[in-house]
């Protein structure tokens, strides 16, 4: 190679190495200064956050001061003492707390140390006045300092000022709350005061000015060294935080002079000659290295701080740079998120136009920008908050520098602010508009503060008229007294009381009741230091429930105030059947009771003999008692059905045999009218369960109707198998006869109660409409269905179907034909002379019973209520006791549980002889240990058959 050639190549190498060391050094300047500022910066957010968070934490603790001195206006230093030791246990910036009513200190604690604040009036002291009459015209919290204090050293006071209202509705000015808090504590708790710090710091904003404040911690002249900088805001104004590195910025990266070094030595070498061209060569490439190094460490340490997404921007707002913890704060990777710009990825068209012109100010100023708050979204779309400080570093070309953005991620912080802001409003609105009675006592029983309706419950206009008040302020003695007693047991067990009903009297003098539970309320040693109650008003449903008692028993007293008191009833009562079946329960008992009377009488009259003119007209008087209990129960059973209190029976059912006992039953009836019966079972059926006796009801009365409204022809009983499974068998019985038919327009009303085919029907044939609506509810009841098809002058067919259960038993037909017939003649042979106690108030009635026990020789003594029939057991013994159920002074049920706590009554069988028939009745009977049940109007056959069983059964 000519030596031109190689000078050509030793200058093109030397130029070429030149402008690689000028962008090499460019290049790593660049990111040396980015990697310093974002150390500060961290470090900065660090300390800015450990500070604002002590500063916060007492500024809250001097807010619940002031709640203190709204709740008692009057406080004194005593007071002060108790309310202010726990807040400055563990608490080492709080130094002192102030109260100063009217803008005079009257009250300090700790009182000592402080003795020469006592008395000062801030007028008076025109440095401290300006912020505290600040305070007082901006109704805000405002923190003044640091200054020098009367007491000697150097804090900051926290002004609350205070408003309160009087009695007339007005807000008037109380005075101030200060808390001094030691500055240099304060400072050193916050890491400011640590020599091991890596960043130096200064403040300035000197009484919340902000950047155009006074500096008071630091040197003043880092905020002209281009420092990083943050701000703390304060209720009223702010701080202004600088940070530069310790012994100040570095203007040149550590390598820079070997960098340098590395590119002197190669240019002197190519100079020199080929061979230091050569060895040139090598050095470039060791210096290339080193530079590669350094990239490397700046680019790890950007991609490695975890807190701070940092990005870099062109002119135009594109990216360029997207390190690790952006891709980890926005969900963007670098390749996606290169070449974009921020309404691409992060921000809303007018948040991105907010930063653009951030960035531009940076770019035209030179100077950071920020900290600036952003709301912005991640990949997936989630709102996230970020605070963003924007500087300029130097790019390839200086017209062209680079914006360097740092985001930290201050979603958490929004969140909680706005979590506690929505709090307070939360539980002011809670106590304004609770309907419960809620408050919170101290230890001494003074109520601290107090829901709304409490206070409207005491007559008072706001809850703030019952602070610092007892009960004994509010409530009748009596009432203070109990209440106080209760809140004893809290404090002192430290357990709470619940659903305790308390009464008192209202300021009308009314009498009202309240459900109370109270908690103890305990402080950080867990000892109990209050009472916290709820208190529900529940003085309309005590009143309710007295006025349905008060009514069911005025029920029981005559006829005409039951009804009048069971309209009131049904409008006070949970449920209009319940109301309706008292009504009738209590009207069956009074028909009944006249009933028993009347076929008693006609039973006796029989029995003594009579002519046969009398025996019809004897005849027809039984008839018509008969008729009308089959009224009476027909009305019962559809009352039953409907209050949902029907249960169906469940015993051995041969179907056939129901189809012959209606034979049985009917067939004088219908060989008086010419009729025949003719009965079509089909196929035999296996032993089935169900309640025979309904079923044998709804049957009966589809066949008497089909005698009553044939008169010629024949009335055929058939049943069929419909359906067959594991639940048993469906069967459908049919009564068809060949009577007047019926209209088809007709039949869809003919089940409704009180309902018949035509009205001029009822007036010819009798009848009360009801026997179709009880058939197709038993039906229903039954799992199945009732009908009718009819041809009008062809003749009926009434259906109805019933799923009946399979029967594990026999088909042995278990019968007592006969048995109640021959009873009385049973008794009167076998039991004559057997002592028998009736238990019964009805003059009638115990005329009647004495009567049929004295007819087959049976011996009775008489008790006209319980009490007697106390004293007569007491005194007799007897074989069999008869018992009513509604008599004065002690009923039956009363009387029998009585009874069985005798040691001589205590065997004796005892029978309910009652005109209340439900079956709910005779449960109650039962349970009060009595032994069987006789529903009144008797017949004599079921009487004779009950007594001749209990007197023939050994006593147990």
């Amino acid at each position: 190679m000519s030596r031109r050639i190689l000078f050509f190549v030793t200058g093109l190498l030397a130029c070429g190495l030149a402008l690689a060391a000028y962008f090499a050094e460019r290049i790593n300047q660049s990111r040396h200064e980015t990697a310093i500022r974002a150390f500060v910066h961290n470090e900065l957010g660090r300390v800015r956050d450990s500070l604002e968070g002590h500063l916060n934490a007492d500024i809250q603790l001097v807010r619940g001061l002031t709640s203190l001195v709204a709740l008692t206006p009057n406080i004194d230093q005593e007071r002060l003492n108790v309310a202010a030791k726990p807040l400055f246990d563990g608490r080492s910036q709080l130094r002192s707390l102030a109260l100063a009513p009217d803008m005079v200190i009257r009250m300090v604690y700790p009182v000592a140390g402080n003795e020469k604040a006592l008395g000062l009036e801030y007028r008076g002291i025109p440095e401290q006045f300006r912020s505290v009459e600040r305070a007082r015209q901006s109704r805000q919290i405002v923190l003044a300092g640091p200054f020098r204090l009367v007491q000697g050293g150097e804090g900051l006071a926290a002004r609350l000022p205070v408003y309160l209202t009087d009695s007339g509705g007005r807000e008037y000015f109380w005075g101030i709350v200060s808390a001094l808090i030691d500055s240099e504590k304060l400072f050193a708790a916050s890491g400011l005061r640590d020599d091991k710090l890596s960043v130096e710091i200064a403040i300035r904003g000197k009484d919340g000015e902000g950047a155009k404040g006074a500096a008071f911690f630091g040197r003043p002249d880092v905020f002209a060294m281009n420092p990083v900088l943050a701000d703390i805001y304060l209720p009223t104004g702010s701080w202004q935080l600088a940070a530069i590195p310790r012994g100040g910025w570095q203007s040149t990266p550590d390598n820079v002079w070997l960098l340098r070094g590395g590119l002197l030595m190669v240019s002197a070498l190519v100079l020199g000659s080929f061979l230091a061209l050569i060895r040139a060569w090598g050095l470039l490439a060791q210096a290339g290295e080193r530079v590669e190094a350094s990239r490397q460490q700046l680019s790890a340490t950007l991609e490695s701080t975890p807190n701070v997404a940092v990005q870099w921007y062109d002119r135009t707002g594109k990216i360029i740079y997207w390190n690790k913890a952006s891709e980890h704060l926005y969900g963007w990777s670098a390749e996606e998120a290169l070449g974009k710009t921020l309404d691409q990825l992060i921000l809303s068209p007018a948040e991105t136009a907010e930063a653009q012109r951030a960035s531009e100010q940076v770019m035209a100023s030179g100077q950071p920008v920020g900290p600036l708050e952003y709301m912005a979204r991640n990949r997936d779309g989630e709102i996230i908050w970020v605070e963003a400080t924007k500087f300029a570093i130097p790019g390839d070309n200086k017209a062209e520098p680079i914006v360097v953005c740092m985001d930290v991620d201050i979603t958490e912080r929004k969140h909680t602010a706005r979590q506690l802001a929505d709090f307070n409003r939360d539980f002011e609105a809670f106590l304004n508009e609770t309907i419960d009675f809620i408050y919170f006592k101290d230890a001494d029983g003074c109520i601290r503060f107090c829901s709304q309706t409490m206070a409207v419950m005491a007559n008072r206009v706001s809850w703030r008229e019952m602070v610092g008040k007892r009960d004994a302020d509010v409530f009748s003695p009596e009432v203070a007294v109990r209440y106080a007693a209760s809140d004893r047991v809290v404090l002192r067990e430290g357990k709470p009381i619940l659903g305790v009903i308390e009464s008192y009297r209202d300021a009308h003098g009314d009498e009202r009741h309240v459900q109370t539970s109270k908690w103890p309320l305990f402080d950080e040693s867990q000892q109990v230091v209050g009472v916290f109650g709820i208190s529900h008003d529940i003085s309309d449903r005590m009143q309710y429930e007295a006025e349905l008692h008060e009514h069911r028993q005025d029920l029981e007293k005559q006829v005409a105030r039951r009804t009048a008191e069971l309209a009131h009833a049904k409008a006070a009562a949970e449920s209009a059947s319940i109301a309706k079946s008292a009504f009738l329960a209590n009207m069956s008992h009074e028909i009944r009771t006249p009933l028993n009377a009347i076929t008693g009488m006609a039973h006796l009259i029989r029995r003594a003999g009579l002519l046969p003119e009398q025996e019809a007209r004897l005849g027809r008087l039984e008839l018509a008692s008969e008729h009308l209990l089959e009224i009476i129960n027909a009305i019962l059973d559809l009352s039953k059905i409907e209050a949902g209190k029907f249960v169906l029976d469940e015993s051995p059912v041969q179907p056939e045999r129901l189809l012959a006992n209606i034979v049985a039953i009917l067939g004088d009836r219908a060989q008086a009218k010419h009729l025949q019966l003719v009965v079509d079972c089909g196929e035999a059926l296996p032993l089935l369960a169900g309640d025979a006796t309904r079923l044998q009801q709804a049957l009966l009365n589809y066949a008497t109707n089909a005698i009553k409204f044939t008169e010629t022809g024949t009335i055929t009983l058939r049943l069929t198998r419909l359906d067959e499974n594991e639940q048993g068998i469906l069967l459908r019985f049919e009564i068809q006869d060949t009577g007047i038919g019926i209209q088809p327009e007709q039949l869809p009303r003919l089940f409704a109660a009180f309902e018949q085919a035509d009205n001029s029907i009822t007036r010819r044939y009798g009848g009360t409409g009801l026997g179709l609506a009880i058939t197709r509810k038993l039906a229903h009841a039954m799992g199945g269905e009732a009908g009718a098809d009819s041809v009008p002058g062809a003749g009926s067919t009434f259906w109805l179907t019933a799923r009946l259960k399979r029967s594990s038993g026999t088909n042995e037909a278990r019968t007592e034909i006969g048995q109640e017939e021959a009873a009385d003649i049973v008794l009167s042979k076998d039991f004559a002379g057997s002592r028998i106690l009736l238990v019964e108030d009805e003059p009638i009635n115990r005329e009647i019973t004495l009567a049929m026990l004295g007819a087959i020789g049976l011996v009775a003594d008489i008790a006209e209520d319980g009490l007697v029939a106390l004293d007569k057991v007491e005194a007799n013994d007897y074989d069999l006791i008869l018992m009513d159920m509604q008599m004065p002074r002690l009923d039956g049920l009363a009387a029998t549980l009585r009874l069985r706590a005798m040691p001589r009554a205590a065997p004796v069988p005892i029978l309910a002889m009652t005109a209340n028939a439900f079956a709910d009745d005779k449960e109650r009977c039962l349970q009060a240990g009595m032994n069987d049940f006789i529903a009144k109007p008797v017949r004599h056959e079921t009487f004779y058959a009950t007594l001749l069983r209990w007197l023939a059964k050994p006593a147990e």
